[in-house]
């Protein structure tokens, strides 16, 4: 849950970690290109233990190793929480992402306005995604 988890580069050791904030914008951009393991590649995110572990171990070997390890986290952080959290507008959002909908579309359902979900919404569902990449694969949910 802290962002102690990120692993810094040697460019960014000397600078000491970045705030939570800050991690939150990677995971926004990350979210905006899901889909795209080549893009994801370019991501801070990939420094995440959880993204290395994977990228190092299952999909080593594999072309885009860690942007489609990152891809993988991103995923499965959408699919834990639209789980937990169904029936709210938090985890209606998480499960279009993960299905590659519109927010405008997940606004229409809800009966609220787009810039309502995005102001509201949006920023808590990047932070709850933002916690659930920062645990390490072992401490994983328990059901």
């Amino acid at each position: 849950m802290s962002v102690s988890r990120m692993r810094p580069s040697n460019a960014n050791a000397s600078r000491g970690r970045p705030t939570a904030a800050a991690v939150d914008e990677r995971v926004r951009a990350a979210l905006r290109v899901i889909d795209d393991p080549i893009a994801l590649e370019r991501s801070p995110l990939v420094r995440l233990d959880s993204v290395h572990s994977l990228a190092a171990g299952p999909l080593r070997g594999r072309t885009c190793a860690e942007g489609l390890a990152l891809r993988f986290v991103l995923r499965k952080a959408l699919t834990d929480i639209a789980e937990d959290l169904a029936g709210t507008p938090i985890g209606s959002l998480a499960a279009a992402l993960h299905e590659g909908r519109k927010q405008a579309e997940v606004a229409d359902e809800l009966g609220i306005s787009e810039e309502h979900l995005s102001r509201r919404w949006k920023g808590l569902l990047v932070s709850l995604v933002r916690e659930r990449i920062e645990r390490p694969l072992s401490q994983e949910r328990a059901a």
